[in-house]
């Protein structure tokens, strides 16, 4: 009798050690298996996030290069800017090259305007009367030079910091050489940079 209680008391055992190392081996295939998953999750969110932090510094980098003030090399840079930003999903209503102009370099800005075919080659305002009227004599003007789309030729010559509205953004721009976001306009509320 006691042989065979020993037997069964043996027998136990074995079964307790042998389901608690099943168990324990079990366990930590499950934290393997928990754990690459993690990886495989954490690595597929640090893939997107490095991808669209990617894609915007291009974004950001193909707007700083706009700084060569060679009129021709302006409008192409612009326009090939836009076409990118608007090929990345970027919903732009407009990207616009707006230079600073001072008073001295006023005759030769509307020069320049005038060789590129612009209607009204004048550094201009819009006047609360609804009307174009040139701009008065001050320090610096801020005109549009150029636009993507170019949807209203009427425009070039615009003084942009004439306006409250642009004023803000366009001395920001001034100050800090970085291009800027004006404001969103129209009933798309499409940026314009």
């Amino acid at each position: 009798g006691r042989r065979f209680h020993s037997s069964v008391i043996l027998i136990f055992v074995a079964g307790v050690v042998t389901a608690a190392w099943v168990f324990q081996a079990i366990a930590a295939q499950e934290r393997v298996r928990a754990e690459a998953e993690f990886y495989r999750r954490v690595t597929a969110q640090h893939l997107g996030v490095h991808q669209t932090l990617a894609k915007y510094e291009h974004l950001l980098a193909s707007i700083q290069k706009l700084h060569d003030p060679t009129p021709s090399l302006m409008t192409n840079q612009v326009e090939a800017s836009a076409g990118l930003l608007r090929s990345q999903g970027m919903p732009l209503f407009a990207l616009q090259w707006v230079p600073r102009v001072r008073h001295a370099e006023r005759a030769a800005f509307e020069e320049e305007l005038r060789r590129a075919g612009a209607p009204d080659p004048v550094i201009r305002e819009f006047t609360p009367g609804r009307t174009w009227v040139p701009s008065p004599p001050r320090e610096e003007y801020f005109p549009r030079r150029f636009s993507s789309p170019l949807t209203n030729f009427q425009t070039l010559g615009a003084n942009l910091a004439s306006a409250g509205i642009h004023r803000e953004k366009m001395l920001a721009a001034r100050d800090t050489g970085e291009p800027t976001l004006d404001m969103l306009l129209g009933t798309n509320q499409l940026p314009t940079f």
